[in-house]
This record gives C-alpha cells, structure tokens and sequence, in this order.
C-alpha cells in the first residue's frame, strides 16, 4: 500500500539546506507602515498581527514554537502584498513569495514534499498568493485528483501548527478557501477597494520626492476606481512618458497612462473624470 500524504506519520524528505529557492521570490524589503494606505481598523488588526509576531519572535507566544497565520482577503492591488513586506520588515524575516505554478505538482506526493522543503528552511514570513488554487475546499473523494488536493491541504494544516515563523495566505475571497484553514489561522483581514479619500492619499505620495512634477490634481486623480496597485503602475509610466519629452509629470501623462493601463487590464473606466476640473 502506497504511503499518503495524508497520514500523520508522513513526513516528506526534505532535500540539501537552501534547497527551495527555486519555489520563492526572495527580496528585501524595505516597505513601512508609511507606505500602508488603509482604513484605521485594518491598520489596528495588522498592529496586532505585528505584536504577536514580535512576541513569538522573543518567545513569548502563547503557545511556544507556533508561528503567526493568516489571510489576507480582497480584490487584486489593495495592499495584501505589501502589508506582508511590511511585517516581515517589521518582524526582521525574510520575505518569500511562494510560487504556486513550482510549488504544485500533479505527481502524488510531490506538492507536499514541496512544502517541507519551504518549511523546513528556517524562520521566514511566507507568502501563498492566490491560495484558493491551493488550499480550495476539500470535497468528497471522487479521483485521484481530488485525493492529492486533499493530501496537500492536510499537510499545510499539520505544519502550520509547529512552523515558527510568518504564514500568509492571499485571496480574492474568503468563500473559496477550506473552512478548516479558516479555524487554523490566528487572523483574517479583509482589504477593501480603495474609497475616494484613500485613493488620493495613494496619489499625494505615489511620486518619489526627487520626482519633477506639475500641476498634479490628487482629488481629481481618485476620481477614478483604481487600486493602490493600478495608481502605481500609471505613475510609473506616466513618469517614463514625461522623462521621455524631458517635461515633469503633468496631468496629460497621467491621462495618456491612464488610458494604456485601462486598456492593457481591459477596464472600463470614465476617464473624462480626470481630463476636466
């Protein structure tokens, strides 16, 4: 009889130390709460997220060697991922996004073996974005496939409970995700899309302040529906678009952005709310 993944016993062989790299985008960050545009109950929850993550650090953690969960909810761009940097900067961990396309393997067995590797390289804070595609509901045994989703999700939950660092999981709803996952972890923070009021905050800040601007409207700017991730991405090229003509960012540029980024995500989107006072 085959070993499965789902027997408490197993514990899959974990390969030469560092041996995970190729599962994570591993970088430094640098992000501060400064950078963090939320509503004020949001910040609170992370703020507690954050003491416990200190104290687990300093051992003083209710339960010794248990780590800090979570999952993060909300739509693409609402500062799920940069809330992580945060508190593995905040923490002093090593912040690893986890690739989900490496990390799962249709083989029986090898998506857990995955996971052992990643736990097993020490403290850090991981990232799961799109954890739905993982950790989905487990249903009723029907196939093969539904026995490996269900090996899978039973060692995470295993882990999650003796790993001593940062686990977080991102998804676009709660809805989708195991109810027992949803017991395991120690919070759940929904990021809302961004209101008029946090948009243009996003936009008073967005530019470094070496940036040559002129003219920018911030009110006028959150006029339009887009998240914090969106905001960035028309700075950015707007900022190309105005070195190119050797001008400071202007209004124009971030319309003409404006326009490319709508276009490219296929948003349907006024942008006339900007082009007038």
């Amino acid at each position: 009889m085959p070993v499965s993944a789902a027997d408490p016993s197993f514990d899959p062989p974990v390969g030469p130390s560092g041996d995970w790299a190729d599962l994570v985008q591993q970088r430094a960050v640098t992000a501060t709460r400064q950078d963090l545009v939320l509503p004020r109950d949001l910040l609170r929850a992370l703020d507690r997220m954050a003491l416990q993550c200190c104290a687990q650090k300093q051992g003083q953690g209710k339960s010794p060697g248990r780590g800090v969960s979570a999952l993060f909810t909300g739509p693409r761009g609402t500062g799920k991922t940069l809330a992580a940097e945060v508190l593995a900067h905040e923490a002093g961990l090593d912040f690893r996004r986890i690739g989900l396309s490496r990390l799962i393997n249709r083989q029986i067995g090898e998506t857990e073996k995955n996971l052992a590797r990643l736990f097993a390289a020490g403290a850090a804070l991981l990232l799961f974005d799109e954890a739905d595609a993982l950790f989905a509901r487990r249903g009723e045994v029907a196939g093969a496939q539904d026995r490996f989703a269900n090996g899978a999700a039973d060692y995470l939950l295993r882990r999650l409970d003796d790993y001593s660092g940062i686990v977080i999981l991102t998804a676009d709803t709660r809805s989708h995700l195991d109810s027992a996952f949803q017991r395991r972890l120690g919070f759940i923070l929904d990021f809302p899309f961004p209101d008029p009021a946090q948009r243009a905050a996003i936009w008073r800040r967005i530019f470094p302040p070496d940036t040559p601007v002129e003219g920018l409207d911030p009110e006028r700017l959150a006029r339009l529906p887009l998240t914090g991730a969106d905001i960035r991405d028309i700075a950015r090229s707007s900022a190309m678009l105005a070195a190119e003509e050797g001008q400071p960012v202007r209004m124009a540029h971030l319309l003409r952005a404006a326009v490319r980024q709508c276009a490219r995500l296929n948003l349907t989107i006024d942008l006339t709310a900007i082009a007038r006072p």
